[in-house]
């Protein structure tokens, strides 16, 4: 999985709205997983897949999901919530 520049600049506005030092904080891709790192080791993780499937028109849609902190069983099918997701830990 590629870090894309558009989730990049998301997560670094987040931090600073926050007020947060963007600089103390690191992104590590393992697995295939993407994980924000904060200065004290706690980090939020997650991973991107997307599809291409046949939609009832007869047309292909590519559609995108999020496993965030490697849980399989609830997929997000939105960057925007993946990013309330981070904020929210950001706040912890």
């Amino acid at each position: 999985m590629r870090f894309l520049d558009e989730e990049y600049q998301s997560i670094k506005s987040t931090i600073e709205e926050l007020d947060l030092d963007f600089e103390s904080f690191s992104f590590v891709k393992k697995k295939g997983h993407l994980h924000v790192v904060d200065n004290n080791n706690n980090s939020f993780s997650y991973f991107r897949r997307s599809e291409t499937r046949l939609s009832e028109s007869g047309e292909w849609v590519e559609i995108t999901f999020y496993m965030v902190n490697g849980n399989k069983d609830k997929l997000i099918d939105s960057w925007d919530k993946v990013l309330e997701l981070i904020k929210k830990w950001l706040t912890s």
